[in-house]
């Protein structure tokens, strides 16, 4: 229950933050006549013209509790117009928002915040896609097959009736495995440094903990995402002078953004069971490269087979990306 809380309260935090990070919808504010209360600017509009800050504030309780509501549910009111554009027309809206049409759209660091925190917050509810299902586990051959076994556990075992046959979860098994592993001292870390091996070995002996860990710290470092994803679409464009860092920032973010939302829709599904379910992996499969293919052909410009072999070779760097990503969380999670 401490995991869900935390993680609800991660997505408040993220979704407070892509707003403050996107700014306020123009249409919501209201027209004024006075003094700019920050800069003392003479105003005629909805904003000052020196500093940008909106000409009318609101001082109750009341509209601190509608921010917060709406901040939530709507970000600004142009999630709505940007969630269809993302999933149906993704090269367009990436062209427009880099030619600087933007007020109609969720900035893509906005988007991508509120998309991978909800990402996060509804896997720690609904254990992500198809992640966590039932098994049936013999404990008699998980006994005889323990790494380390003692002669006089080995004969009393033998003597022993046959242990009952229970239902477990994949996880349940997984984390069982990991700990008896790392008691018995069968895992060997070398990280060169001997109190960073017992620091992963400490936490290993505590699977639960240890993924945890990992999950707090993928998170906190979510961002990692895009510095290591950036190299690689620049790559695509090496010798396109027309295509900046700041075109690929936006490709990037918009594109994950509807990866994180992507999974999310999936273990939503999931909740579903029944043949829905069955549907997921298809899903999880072909969205992605159909969505890189139509995003690449859009953002740049490109023709059909300039955008296919971009989006093959896509494909293969960001499954090398999150490679590296996991690795790093993994790290970061068990020694930090």
């Amino acid at each position: 229950m401490t995991d869900e809380i935390e993680t609800a309260g991660s997505l408040i935090t993220a979704t407070a933050t892509a707003t403050l990070v996107d700014g306020p919808d123009p249409s919501k504010a209201a027209a004024s006549h006075e003094a700019c209360a920050n800069c003392q600017t003479p105003t005629s509009g909805r904003f000052c013209s020196n500093c940008g800050q909106p000409t009318h504030l609101h001082r109750s309780l009341l509209h601190v509790v509608e921010e917060i509501v709406h901040g939530i549910l709507h970000l600004d009111g142009r999630i709505w117009r940007t969630l269809p554009m993302l999933i149906a027309r993704p090269g367009r809206m990436s062209r427009e928002y880099i030619e600087g049409r933007r007020t109609r759209y969720v900035s893509p660091i906005a988007l991508y915040l509120f998309s991978v925190f909800l990402m996060f917050f509804v896997f720690s509810l609904t254990d992500g896609p198809g992640i966590a299902t039932d098994v049936t586990v013999d404990r008699s051959e998980v006994a005889d097959a323990a790494p380390v076994v003692t002669a006089d556990t080995h004969a009393g075992a033998e003597s022993a009736p046959p242990a009952p046959v229970e239902t477990v979860s994949d996880e349940t098994s997984v984390m069982t495995e990991i700990r008896e592993a790392a008691e018995n001292g069968d895992i060997k870390v070398e990280t060169g440094s001997p109190e960073l091996n017992k620091t992963i070995l400490k936490k290993l002996k505590n699977p639960e903990y240890a993924f945890y860990k990992i999950q707090q710290t993928a998170y906190k470092f979510a961002f990692l995402l895009i510095p290591i994803s950036l190299p690689f679409v620049a790559l695509l464009f090496l010798f396109r002078r027309s295509a900046t860092l700041f075109d690929h920032s936006v490709f990037v973010l918009y594109s994950m953004s509807f990866m994180s939302l992507l999974f999310v829709t999936a273990a939503c599904l999931d909740l579903l069971g029944g043949i829905v379910s069955e549907w997921i992996p298809l899903l999880l499969l072909t969205a992605p490269p159909i969505h890189m293919f139509f995003q690449l052909k859009g953002t740049y410009g490109l023709g059909w087979f300039s955008a296919l072999w971009r989006t093959l070779a896509l494909i293969m760097s960001a499954l090398f990306c999150l490679s590296v990503f996991i690795v790093l969380i993994v790290i970061l999670g068990l020694t930090g």
